[in-house]
């Protein structure tokens, strides 16, 4: 169920990202819709600025894995090309905030 109103807006993850509001629509929309999903069977209410930074760091995990071919990416590091991979689940980086709300989500 979507918060009214909601504490997070796809200028707050453009922001984060460093990139225009146009290029976060999806990122945005679908980080909103998983978290939701995830806290459809929440025992207790999440407060608006976990619920504000879980937006953004699920936000970030899609839109960085839709920016990076295959999952992965390049990063120059000092000894040369090391791959580093974006989170195959985008609700990786915020499972143990999820675990505070949620029974099962650890």
């Amino acid at each position: 169920m979507p918060r009214d109103p909601m504490p997070v807006t796809k200028a707050h993850l453009a922001t984060r990202i460093g990139t225009t509001v146009d290029k976060v629509d999806h990122a945005f929309d679908l980080a909103v819709e998983l978290v939701d999903e995830a806290l459809e069977k929440a025992f207790r209410p999440m407060g608006d600025k976990t619920y504000t930074e879980c937006i953004l760091s699920v936000g970030y995990a899609v839109w960085d894995r839709s920016k990076s071919s295959a999952g992965s990416k390049q990063t120059t590091v000092m000894e040369g090309q090391v791959p580093v991979r974006s989170p195959r689940d985008p609700l990786a980086s915020i499972r143990s905030i999820l675990a505070n709300y949620v029974l099962g989500f650890a």
